[in-house]
């Protein structure tokens, strides 16, 4: 792919799109992930630290909160 191919397609992936009436601000999706992570709060971080990160869509997959799960971070 030329140089020039390469700056047309960077350029396509980090401009807005449209989806019916969904607007993104980049073409970057974070596909869903199945995760237990032991408790609300830290599945609440793992998304926000997702979508702050500057992909335009953050997809989400089934989670389950354990009460009795030990932490481990």
């Amino acid at each position: 792919m030329s140089e020039d191919m390469n700056d047309r397609a960077a350029r396509s992936v980090f401009s807005p799109v449209k989806i019916g009436t969904l607007e993104l601000k980049n073409r970057l999706v974070f596909a869903p992930v199945a995760l237990t992570l032991g408790s609300r709060e830290r599945w609440e971080d793992f998304i926000a630290t997702r979508a702050h990160g500057g992909v335009g869509l953050v997809m989400l997959a089934s989670g389950m909160i354990m009460r009795d799960l030990p932490d481990t971070a």
